[in-house]
């Protein structure tokens, strides 16, 4: 009996992931401000003042800091899709990504839960940096406020043709398979060129000598190359050989490399650079 190939569609491998976010806005137009500018360079209309509240509340620093972070988590570890809004989530990274941004929604809750408490004390202690901008009015009572922050994340199934219940237009159905195999596509060449970011960083900063200007760097050259590491053997959907071959190559430049050897030792770092010169140009020569 002749063995039946089954090809794993896009939506077999992953599923979408749509996050919205709100977030508290601290601008306000102030006319008195927009007008005493005008007058003083002489012009009507020109634009308007904008002042920003609550410069020093670190309460809502750490809200924003937190919200932030949840985003920044979320676009590193999914993939791209048709709508901006909407990403792509690889089956089996699921329960770990939700499981990490659950956490991530709890330090969200419990910064703007902070913000909440500390909120009347912040408007009165603005009132010295914006001096004669303070305006009671700009400021929204803390219930209010707190409605002003919120989070959603919703999963659902890779969209088909064949979901839809209605008579639809074939040329349609065409091009949204075409769009949703576009996408399965185009998601090695993303997951390359958001490997080649971190590669292409190291192998541009190791180039200047220890002691040269612009030398200096932060232990996050290190740091986001494991990183990159990691998310690319999660986020390749595809299996694409290639991928694997740069993680590895990658993987055997840094095993035994730390920050400060790279600071201190100029063998390790030539010979670091030169490693990512030339994932460099093995990623490179695929675009």
């Amino acid at each position: 009996m002749a063995c039946k190939l089954i090809v794993n569609t896009l939506r077999d491998k992953a599923i979408c992931v749509r996050l919205t976010r709100r977030m508290y806005n601290p601008y306000r137009q102030d006319k008195g401000a927009t007008e005493a500018a005008e007058s003083a360079m002489g012009t009507i209309n020109a634009g308007r003042f904008n002042k920003r509240l609550l410069r020093g509340c670190k309460e809502l620093k750490s809200a924003q800091n937190n919200y932030n972070e949840l985003y920044r988590y979320v676009m590193e570890h999914t993939l791209p899709w048709m709508d901006e809004g909407v990403r792509v989530l690889p089956n089996a990274s699921y329960f770990d990504f939700a499981s990490k941004v659950r956490a991530l929604r709890e330090r969200c809750d419990d910064a703007v839960r902070n913000l909440y408490n500390a909120w009347d004390q912040a408007i009165q202690d603005d009132r010295v940096p914006l001096n004669g901008m303070w305006n009671i009015n700009d400021y929204p009572d803390k219930d209010r406020m707190m409605e002003s922050w919120g989070i959603s994340l919703t999963f659902s199934p890779v969209p088909a043709s064949t979901d839809f219940r209605i008579d639809m237009d074939e040329e349609d159905k065409q091009n949204l398979d075409a769009a949703i195999k576009s996408v399965e596509e185009k998601a090695t060449d993303y997951l390359l060129k958001e490997i080649l970011k971190p590669v292409r960083a190291m192998a541009e900063k190791l180039a200047v000598p220890i002691g040269a200007d612009g030398a200096v760097f932060r232990d996050t050259l290190v740091t986001n190359l494991n990183d990159v590491i990691e998310r690319g053997r999660t986020l390749n959907i595809n299996n694409d050989p290639r991928i694997e071959e740069v993680l590895k190559d990658i993987e055997y430049a840094v095993k035994s490399i730390t920050p400060n050897s790279l600071r201190e030792s100029p063998i390790v770092r030539s010979t670091t650079q030169k490693a990512m010169a030339e994932v460099d140009k093995k990623i490179s020569q695929w675009f």
